[in-house]
């Protein structure tokens, strides 16, 4: 008999935690899922940790982000964690049955827009600048595109449409976009793109504005060398782009493609990327990075080193992009 309720309640607590997540479709978002990387984020569950250890007990709790798939088996996982550690104490013989239900609460496979919005807005990221339009972008990754491809043309026409730099514009484009944009698509947006002027940058952030510039550094290296003409342009798009003369020499120098420098070898390293890798693939790296190591999405314990890592994650990243120049 107390079988039988202990297996209601249990059956009773998930199917609360089933109907009040979301039963329309999954969500469309511009970002993919940090676990698989694979199909794109869909869900968040923010779960309860417990530990006990004879003496001491401890509970907490880990925000969990990504597609409804990835987000389940990790549920599974912390739940079966919690049924084997949380009762080692006297605190967790009373506390541990109540946290297990806290987790079959979140065992549902439907996605959870209200958790998925506040676990996006932790790690900075505002749910409606990543969800997809009907076109298959996001709003601000269509803005940023556009941007992209209106410096891309203003560095690469400098040499032609014909040149290396031209179809490194191309690729650098379709990178930026994760892999949305074709050949073709890339090439429509290249053609069509306006000069990139002051006023078009007050809708950019700083790290997307030394994105932009740091594409243009990229596509002006992409022969090797820079020319006198692709110097000057750059320095104008850089000022256009609100950065002064000085820093944006500095960044030239210090941010070309082939740079050996042992400082940007290592942040390279610890984004993830290859020398070769455009800006769009070291942003695309970073943010999963990000999703991955945020401080707010481990156990306590963990934390600490979760907040060393985001800080060199975070470091490496503001050098490759020059963000650390503008610190200066």
């Amino acid at each position: 008999m107390g079988l039988l309720i202990l297996l209601g309640i249990i059956v009773g607590v998930y199917a609360l935690g089933h109907l009040a997540s979301d039963s329309g479709p999954k969500p469309k978002l511009a970002v993919k899922c940090p676990t698989c990387g694979v199909r794109s984020i869909e869900t968040a569950r923010k779960v309860t940790v417990v530990r006990g250890m004879i003496l001491v007990f401890r509970r907490g709790s880990v925000s969990l982000i990504g597609c409804c798939q990835c987000v389940n088996m990790q549920v599974k996982a912390n739940l079966a964690t919690n049924a084997l550690l949380g009762w080692w104490s006297f605190f967790g013989v009373i506390a541990t049955p109540f946290c297990l239900l806290q987790n079959i609460y979140n065992l549902s496979r439907r996605p959870n827009i209200a958790k998925l919005k506040k676990v996006l807005q932790e790690v900075g990221v505002t749910y409606e600048s990543v969800e997809l339009n009907a076109d298959g972008m996001a709003t601000a990754q269509k803005n940023l595109l556009s941007a992209a491809a209106s410096v891309l043309k203003t560095i690469a026409a400098v040499e032609g449409t014909a040149s290396a730099e031209w179809e490194y514009a191309r690729a650098a484009l379709i990178a930026l976009s994760d892999q949305t944009l074709t050949n073709q698509t890339a090439d429509q947006l290249l053609s069509e793109a306006q000069p990139f002027t002051a006023t078009s940058r007050n809708q950019f952030d700083e790290e997307q504005r030394l994105v932009l510039l740091r594409i243009a550094i990229d596509i002006a290296t992409a022969d090797g060398t820079i020319s006198s003409d692709e110097e000057t342009a750059l320095i104008n798009l850089g000022k256009n782009l609100g950065f002064d003369e000085t820093l944006i020499k500095s960044l030239i120098q210090r941010l070309r493609g082939g740079s050996t420098d042992n400082e940007v070898a290592e942040a390279r390293k610890v984004i993830g990327v290859t020398p070769e890798a455009t800006i769009g693939e070291i942003r695309s790296a970073y943010k999963k990075l990000m999703l991955k190591h945020h401080p707010d999405r481990v156990e306590a314990k963990e934390r600490a080193e979760a907040t060393r890592i985001s800080a060199d994650i975070n470091a490496a990243y503001d050098l490759l992009i020059g963000r650390n120049q503008t610190k200066k």
